[in-house]
């Protein structure tokens, strides 16, 4: 932090307003991450001028370039100012690289172009274009943000009708009557209570992620629930289009297929990323490279009976589906004409049932000792416990931190 020694109460007074500002800009984006104590909701929700998600995105982004710039220009006054101030005209000038400002590091790309046209350029665009310069959005990491976000409001992290933290206590417990959700500890204070919510989270916090639609709470299907609810079903069809397309669709798939392939391959390793290596959210997984057999459970609603309920009203009735699949190909394949094809798929369903009854062994073995967490001990510890069915992660269970 600079010391600064001047008498002259103009320039002490335009050091404190542009400090102040970066401060505040600083703050603004610091939180608008989840990580933040501070964090009330997705940014976007603050700029939601259309019921398109593309719009709000947009909207987002030129606020958001705003923000970037005024920093620059603050950053650059301030150091005119000390250089003034201390003399240092003859050894250093004001120029900050746009690279060195620290906001929206993952949300921008920076590029520098050599020639850039200024016609019809906002002021917050000419002032990058005139340096030669101009911000990409990263669409796919603010949408990997908002997916994040909704995860949260499916768990019950997060509403879409109250700001901040609202399931977030190891003995909080959600109570869903008919236009109420009360959220209350285990003594029966009542900690947060919203009626008429726009988007009920799941029941009990545990969300099947597998490669079909078969449970009702499937996460395609419980996030779709979440868009619809955030952004009305006008645009339903757009918005999931939108967010596939960031996600990298591929031009086989449908959007929903875009979304289940994000959550089934990458969810896991963006939020253990984006929580520095203490996720909040828990993959149980069969195993890492087949995926047979996934769901997430949310930490803070963990409790000693969840890995039985995973088994009985989710691992079991899946492998038993799988099972009548494969009885029902195998007969089919005995008066097929085409034997290739049905080949193929009858083996990846006899693969998935090895993987799963192997998997079943050690849930079931949780599931009798009824393994209690205690979330004081830190993330790494209490994922140690349950590693042998959780995703597979060295970066957290090697961890000394706890």
């Amino acid at each position: 932090i600079p010391i600064y020694f001047t008498d002259n109460k103009h320039e002490k007074a335009t050091i404190d307003k542009l400090t102040n500002n970066c401060i505040s800009i600083a703050k603004i984006e610091w939180d608008s991450r989840e990580t933040s104590w501070d964090f009330k909701k997705s940014p976007l929700f603050d700029f939601k001028a259309s019921k398109n998600i593309e719009n709000t995105i947009d909207t987002w982004f030129y606020q958001a370039k705003e923000q970037f710039v005024q920093m620059h220009k603050n950053e650059e006054e301030l150091n005119k100012i000390f250089i003034d101030i201390y003399g240092l005209e003859d050894e250093m000038n004001e120029k900050v690289e746009f690279s060195d400002i620290t906001l929206y590091k993952d949300e921008f790309n920076i590029e520098t172009l050599e020639d850039i046209s200024l016609d019809g350029l906002s002021e917050t665009d000419l002032y990058l274009a005139e340096r030669k310069t101009k911000l990409n959005l990263n669409t796919q990491e603010i949408i990997k943000q908002f997916i994040s976000y909704g995860v949260g409001c499916i768990m019950g992290r997060y509403s879409l009708d109250k700001e901040g933290l609202v399931i977030a206590n190891s003995d909080d417990e959600l109570v869903i009557n008919n236009e109420e959700l009360v959220i209350k500890g285990e003594d029966g204070e009542i900690r947060h209570t919203i009626s008429n919510p726009a988007f009920v989270p799941d029941v009990d916090g545990i969300i099947p992620v597998v490669d079909t639609e078969y449970f009702p709470d499937d996460i395609v299907n419980r996030f779709v629930e979440f868009v619809e609810a955030a952004f009305g079903s006008e645009y339903l069809d757009t918005n999931l289009s939108y967010i596939a397309n960031a996600l990298d669709k591929k031009d086989i798939e449908f959007s929903k297929d875009a979304i289940r392939r994000y959550f089934l391959d990458k969810f896991m390793d963006d939020h253990i990323k984006r929580y520095n290596k203490r996720p909040i959210y828990w993959m149980f997984q069969s195993d890492k490279k087949g995926k047979a057999f996934n769901c997430l459970v949310y930490l803070h609603r963990y409790h000693e009976n969840t890995v039985g309920k995973i088994r009985q009203e989710y691992l079991l009735p899946y492998q038993a589906r799988i099972q009548t699949k494969l009885s029902e190909l195998t007969e089919e394949l005995e008066t097929s004409t085409s034997k290739g094809q049905l080949q193929k798929q009858i083996q990846i369903l006899a693969n998935k049932i090895n993987e799963i009854k192997a998997y079943d062994e050690n849930v079931k073995y949780f599931t009798e000792h009824k393994e209690k967490l205690d979330l004081d001990n830190g993330v790494a510890y209490n994922y140690r416990r349950l590693e042998k069915i959780l995703y597979k992660e060295p970066k957290i269970t090697k961890s000394k931190e706890d």
